[in-house]
């Protein structure tokens, strides 16, 4: 069991390990450093006059982000790894508005899913893998991260690597390969030079990172999705616009069981819609909210929902135990894997994004079916509409700023690279 970004409880073991190891490798790195404080001395003006022209002469001054967005080297090399369209569009709405102007999205050229650890080997020697590292200042690789287990293998170091987990990091390893993959991992974050990163989309990755073993030197970087969708409306029946509520027929668990539920529980019976409804901008043009039993600690649907102005009615989390132990929910094992992590066990529901205090009034809660029907015949969730669509302004301007700072540190270690390289070469 691990206590979420904690480690400093006798009972967390897991957290003690992460503290002994972090000890242990300042160890080895000091006395590597007492050998090496020769050749340091002679590339310390260099890095002096680097630092320089990035950081203010001041540490007490630190450079605001609207400097460091400036700083930013726009024409980096930046390829992009991913099999997922929402997950790509996050990232290109975030590569527009930071103006980065070089990015390559690899998408229908990666290895199918469900291929074992041999084939990934093989292909680490074929496109885009054989060049990708060499080719790029950075190289980004989300959704099913194993897109990206031919880049840290034994012997591959690939520079300015990030890996945005959105969906716990082994998502779709074998299952008698886990152990290597966790191996591969753990060593590519913490090798001395030139270390893998972690991006996470939600607080609960990092605790799952923990549990497999995959000990980060720091916590990684959390980053929300923006909520943007490209995805063009649909024209809705007019007779439509106004029904108590939707559910999206995505998984069995909302189109079988919650629909059923809803309408036998509450005597409220909601539209279905099926998995190609249009989007969440197609969603904006009811005036309805959606009913959703979570199946996952965070999706980049919920975000892109309340962006658009649709609200998601969702069950308590003392509710939605008592449903899946009376029912089967047969997609909600990923929300539930909290419980088999997070110490203690009760308090799971606060690494699921869907019950995030801040953001109650646009994840409206029920305790009971009672509940749902007063929600869905009083509909007093349409006054937040406007608020909650402000929230995302504020929450996309935050992760904005966010990855500021991720390609500003870049920019400073091309940098560095760089005048190091040129004074070995003088």
């Amino acid at each position: 069991m691990i206590h979420a970004l904690n480690i400093e409880t006798e009972d967390n073991k897991p957290g003690i390990q992460h503290a002994l190891l972090r000890r242990l490798r300042r160890l080895k790195w000091l006395a590597a450093y007492k050998k090496s404080i020769v050749c340091m001395a002679l590339f310390g003006v260099v890095i002096a006059t680097v630092n320089m022209a990035y950081t203010p002469k001041s540490s007490s001054i630190p450079l605001d982000l609207t400097s460091k967005k400036i700083l930013i080297k726009k024409d980096m090399r930046v390829a992009y790894l991913s099999r997922h369209i929402g997950t790509t569009e996050d990232f290109k709405y975030m590569a527009d508005h930071l103006g980065l102007t070089n990015v390559t999205y690899h998408q229908k050229d990666l290895p199918k899913l469900g291929i074992r650890r041999e084939e990934y080997k093989n292909k680490a020697l074929e496109p885009p893998y054989d060049t990708v590292c060499e080719d790029n200042d950075a190289v980004f690789v989300s959704d099913d991260l194993l897109v990206g287990w031919p880049l840290v293998m034994p012997q591959k170091i690939c520079k300015n690597l990030f890996f945005i987990i959105t969906n716990r990091f082994d998502y779709m390893a074998s299952g008698d390969e886990k152990d290597i993959y966790h191996q591969d991992m753990e060593r590519a974050v913490n090798r001395r030079t030139d270390p893998a990163k972690f991006i996470i989309n939600n607080p609960f990755e990092y605790n799952y990172l923990l549990s497999r073993n995959v000990f980060p030197e720091d916590p990684p970087q959390l980053i929300r999705p923006f909520g943007f969708s490209d995805i063009e409306d649909q024209k809705i029946p007019m007779d439509d616009i106004n029904r108590p509520c939707l559910i999206i027929n995505r998984v069995s668990q909302d189109g079988d069981l919650m629909s059923k539920l809803v309408k036998e529980k509450s005597g409220v019976e909601c539209k279905v819609l099926g998995t190609k409804y249009g989007g969440p901008k197609t969603l904006a043009k009811y005036k309805s909210i959606v009913v959703h039993l979570p199946y996952q600690v965070a999706t980049m649907k919920m975000w892109e929902n309340i962006a658009y102005g649709t609200l998601m009615a969702i069950p308590s989390p003392e509710f939605m135990t008592q449903l899946c132990e009376e029912h089967h929910c047969a997609q909600s094992n990923d929300v539930f894997e909290t419980k088999r992590v997070i110490d203690p066990p009760e308090d799971w529901y606060k690494y699921v994004d869907f019950f995030l205090p801040e953001w109650e009034r646009c994840f409206i809660q029920f305790g009971s079916w009672s509940q749902l029907s007063d929600i869905l015949k009083n509909r007093d969730y349409l006054a937040d509409v406007e608020y909650c669509e402000n929230r995302m302004i504020e929450a996309r301007e935050e992760n904005l700023n966010s990855w500021a700072e991720v390609f500003y540190n870049i920019t400073i270690n091309l940098e560095n690279s760089k005048k190091l390289e040129e004074a070995k070469q003088a």
